[in-house]
């Protein structure tokens, strides 16, 4: 008998056509929802973390008001299940706690809905991803992130902060770390993207942005969607969903101030 392949953008499953995302899809939305408490607890140390200076061959602690990888991830966290809440409150006004453990329980007890919902594939991605941003964010060296191409075609990845990258595979003179993201940038800038895939492009290049925030923008007006995708999702312009996070993130800065 044919099966149908998960539409999953990760996953090349087959499946019973009667399912939305394939079993192990499933499951790995299952086992992220129910990390999440075990998550938000280690960010919430990783949060309240002190770092360790030495001052003139002193040793003192000096305390840091926040981690900003964490607080990041804890807000995209945060967002992603909330949104994935409203999705299926309209069959059940009974809401849970504003707290990612109790998102993501009530989300565990309502499984068989979310993977049914048409929009599974997305929860999935959306879900799964949150949560590993949070685990990479939890007292761990920072990682690095991706810087765009090489000449060569292969990737580059930087250390957060860096101002230059060297490619790993080729001799090429080291890269400006902004001119080649700007260059990714605007090689992508007219592709139109459902939002789960335009905020990934621009968590990895610019800073992190959940897709249920690029639907926010959208409910009110604030980017237009330039069409649809096969399977009906709207498409939005990246360089909208840019300038309005740019936007966003001036307002940000100039609120901090």
């Amino acid at each position: 008998m044919s099966r149908t392949p998960c539409p999953v953008e990760t996953c090349d499953r087959p499946m019973p056509g009667s399912r939305v995302i394939c079993g192990a899809c499933e499951a790995d939305i299952a086992r992220a929802l129910a990390s999440v408490p075990g998550v938000c607890a280690d960010l919430d140390v990783t949060l309240a973390r002190q770092t360790s200076r030495t001052t003139a061959g002193r040793s003192s602690v000096v305390p840091l008001p926040y981690d900003p990888r964490a607080s990041e991830a804890a807000y995209v966290l945060r967002s992603t299940l909330a949104g994935w809440v409203r999705a299926l409150r309209d069959q059940n006004p009974d809401p849970p706690d504003d707290t990612p453990p109790a998102m993501a329980a009530w989300l565990s007890q309502r499984l068989q809905r979310l993977v049914r919902h048409p929009a599974a594939p997305e929860a999935h991605g959306e879900i799964t991803e949150a949560v590993r941003a949070a685990q990479r964010a939890v007292d761990r060296p920072q990682e690095r992130r991706f810087a765009g191409y090489c000449d060569c075609g292969a990737a580059l990845y930087a250390r957060p902060g860096a101002a230059t990258v060297r490619c790993r595979d080729c001799d090429a003179d080291p890269y400006d770390v902004d001119e080649r993201r700007q260059a990714m940038l605007t090689a992508v800038a007219d592709q139109l993207m459902p939002a789960h895939q335009a905020a990934a492009a621009l968590s990895g290049l610019v800073a992190p942005l959940s897709a249920e925030l690029v639907r926010k923008w959208a409910e009110r007006g604030q980017i237009d969607a330039r069409g649809r995708d096969l399977a009906g999702r709207p498409l939005y312009r990246l360089s909208d969903v840019l300038d309005r996070l740019l936007r966003t993130l001036e307002r940000r800065r100039k609120d901090v101030a």
